[in-house]
């Protein structure tokens, strides 16, 4: 059992338990290029990305959420100027998509989550590639699309 705010690295990638569940904290590995998040450590779920967690990791270009994830916070991925892709594999979870969590992702084309969507102000600012948002939204906040200029996908928002 790991014990409360225990701080791990797994693969180059650093993680905290929280007391009922882990969230990323950071990296130390520069030349990662794709994040496959687990699910669970230890029997307990990964939950959450922290605050500037991999903001301008040099190489990232893929990342996979999991079921399990609920919060991105914000300018977690801020500035991955070569991040393409990020999906989040879930079954009716919700996730939270904090401010500026992919702003200056200039790379990120799709943005895909199996789940329910709440984008918070200027999440994806200045994703200039971002062509597509599959996933349902129940909230987005002011700017949260700015300068997403080719962003011409549907984007369903939750009834309600």
């Amino acid at each position: 059992m790991p014990k409360y705010l225990e701080k791990i690295t797994i693969d180059g990638v650093e993680y905290r338990y929280e007391g009922f569940y882990w969230t990323l904290t950071g990296y130390t590995d520069e030349t990662i290029t794709e994040l496959v998040i687990p699910a669970r450590i230890d029997d307990k779920q990964v939950c959450g990305i922290e605050p500037k967690a991999f903001a301008g990791h040099p190489n990232l270009k893929r990342v996979e959420f999991p079921f399990t994830m609920k919060k991105i916070a914000q300018f977690a991925f801020t500035d991955c100027v070569h991040l393409e892709a990020a999906r989040m594999w879930a079954t009716g979870s919700d996730l939270t998509v904090g401010y500026a969590a992919f702003s200056g992702c200039h790379a990120l084309t799709t943005f895909e989550a199996d789940g329910v969507l709440s984008v918070f102000e200027y999440a994806f600012k200045d994703c200039h590639k971002l062509s597509a948002i599959n996933c349902v939204i129940s909230t987005v906040k002011s700017n949260a699309f700015e300068n997403c200029n080719t962003l011409t996908g549907p984007i369903k928002l939750q009834d309600g």
